[in-house]
């Protein structure tokens, strides 16, 4: 990739933060959550995916970069998604921020 198509790449992208706060089942959610970031990392315009743990904290995230909006949206309500967060239901609180760079 040429220098310039490269800085617009990253320029355009998204990234995406979903914090989950996890009430029960923690074995059940990384086991899931990492599934999801693996199924995530196979989608088109994915750039990385992870699963993180806060430090000192009991909290989680899954921290994404996608190529564009449309591709994180279309990630977003994929079933490998929505299947982790109907599965998971009220034992996890998760709130989603989308990013773009300056």
């Amino acid at each position: 990739i040429k220098e310039d198509q490269q800085f617009s790449r990253i320029r355009m992208s998204v990234r995406i933060h979903v914090n989950l706060n996890v009430h029960r089942d923690e074995d059940k959610f990384k086991a899931r959550a990492l599934e999801v970031v693996k199924n995530s990392k196979k989608s088109a315009g994915c750039i990385s995916s992870g699963l993180f743990k806060e430090l000192g904290g009991n909290s989680f995230a899954i921290i994404e970069s996608w190529e564009s909006e449309a591709a994180c949206d279309k990630d977003t309500t994929s079933d490998h998604v929505t299947g982790f967060l109907q599965e998971m239901g009220d034992s996890i609180t998760v709130d989603v921020k989308k990013f773009a760079a300056l």
